[in-house]
C-alpha cells in the first residue's frame, strides 16, 4: 500500500503499478501600484544649477522604489492576521532553545517538511541576539535525575539549518513587536515560496 515507509508501493514481479493523480491549488495573487509624483517648478530648476538636486532624482527614486519593495514583502510579516492559531507564537522570546523548538514544530506538524535551510528574519533590535545565538559552537545540557547529575556538551544544533539572518527595520514601523522572529525557508528550498512578492511583467 503506499505510505511513507513506502511512497511509491511495492510492485511484485509483473504486476500493476498503483495510479495516482495530481492536483493543482493556487492562490490568487494581485499587483497594485505604489508611486509618487515629483512636483518641479521653474524655480526649482533655475536654482538648480547650483545643487543638482535633478540629477539626483533619479537615483533617488529607484532607491525608494527598492524600499517600497522590502516594505511590501515584510508588511506580510507585520500583518497579525495572517499570523493566527498555529502559525503565531507570540510567548516564545528568541532563544537557542526556542529554535530547536520551533524546528521541531514544524518537523512534527503538517506544515510540510523541514526545508534544508532557513533565513531567521528579525527586527533590527535582535540582530545582536540572533548574532549570539548562531555564533555559539558549543552547548552544555543537564539533567539531573534523582541525585544524579548528568551534562552533555553538542554542538549548536540550528546552526547547520540556519542560512543567514535578515534584519529590518521595517518591521516594528509597521506594526510589528520588537520580540517576533520568523523562520523563512531559503527561496528554492520547498516547492512553494513561503513569502511572495509579485511584478508587472516587463516592469520589475
Amino acid at each position: 500500500g503506499m505510505g511513507w515507509g513506502n511512497p511509491w508501493g511495492w510492485v511484485p514481479e509483473y504486476g500493476e503499478y498503483s495510479r495516482i493523480r495530481f492536483s493543482a491549488t493556487g492562490q490568487n495573487l494581485q499587483t497594485k501600484k505604489n508611486g509618487v509624483a515629483l512636483q518641479i517648478s521653474w524655480e526649482a530648476i533655475v536654482n538648480d544649477r547650483r545643487f543638482n538636486l535633478l540629477r539626483r532624482v533619479p537615483a533617488e527614486f529607484g532607491r525608494r522604489a527598492k524600499e517600497q519593495e522590502d516594505v511590501e514583502v515584510v508588511r506580510l510579516l507585520a500583518d497579525s492576521t495572517l499570523w493566527t492559531g498555529d502559525n503565531l507564537n507570540t510567548t516564545n522570546a528568541l532563544t537557542l532553545e526556542n529554535l530547536e523548538g520551533a524546528f521541531q514544530y514544524i518537523a512534527d506538524t503538517g506544515y510540510g517538511y523541514l526545508a534544508p535551510s532557513y533565513k531567521l528574519v528579525v527586527p533590527n533590535g535582535l540582530v545582536l541576539t540572533a548574532e549570539r545565538i548562531l555564533s555559539t559552537t558549543q552547548v552544555e545540557r543537564t539533567t539531573t535525575v534523582g541525585s544524579t547529575v548528568t551534562s552533555e556538551v553538542s554542538g549548536n544544533p540550528v546552526a547547520g539549518r540556519i542560512s543567514g539572518i535578515v534584519a529590518t527595520d521595517k518591521y516594528t514601523a509597521l506594526g510589528g513587536t520588537a520580540t517576533d522572529w520568523f523562520l523563512i525557508p531559503d527561496v528554492g528550498s520547498k516547492p512553494n515560496p513561503a513569502l511572495v512578492n509579485t511584478f508587472l511583467a516587463g516592469h520589475e
